[in-house]
């Protein structure tokens, strides 16, 4: 290279396979298809963090349930836990506003006949993952969030 002349950094694109069943699947827990909300993101996703937010329900200060924020989220385009699996392996990927939260993502899982989702959580400097209940409440002092692609 030429005295002088400045090299301009690599640009690489970030892609999430979101067309694959979800790389962990806690065991005894199944994926079905009738279970999960119709405008799940799938195929590859190019990972932008501008494009990735947080959706928080007005309601959740009131209470309700995690299944009562599903049918808000049946017009969004929601995350399935591929991206959550992603994040976990390159933690450096996560935006900076995932970590006072429960990440909310939405590939619904069923064991027996109650149904889970996944979420990203940041506790003792590591990112965790847990199963919680659709019946579970969302309350605001956890600060959960859904994760929706913009």
């Amino acid at each position: 290279m030429p005295e002088g002349e400045n090299m301009s950094p690599v640009q690489t694109k970030t892609f999430v396979n979101c067309y694959a069943t979800a790389t962990v699947i806690p065991e005894g827990f199944l994926i079905l298809p009738e279970d999960q909300l119709p405008n799940q993101v799938s195929g590859l996703y190019e990972l932008e963090p501008a494009k990735v937010e947080l959706y928080s329900s007005a309601k959740q200060e009131k209470g309700m349930k995690i299944k009562d924020i599903c049918e808000e989220l049946k017009e969004k385009h929601v995350f399935p836990a591929n991206l959550l699996d992603f994040f976990l392996k390159t933690p450096w990927c996560i935006p900076e506003g995932f970590v006072e939260k429960r990440v909310l993502f939405w590939t619904i899982y069923r064991y027996f006949d109650n149904r889970y989702i996944r979420c990203l959580y940041f506790k003792e400097n590591e990112w965790r993952w847990d199963a919680i209940s659709l019946n579970n409440d969302l309350s605001s002092e956890e600060n959960f969030s859904a994760v929706l692609a913009d």
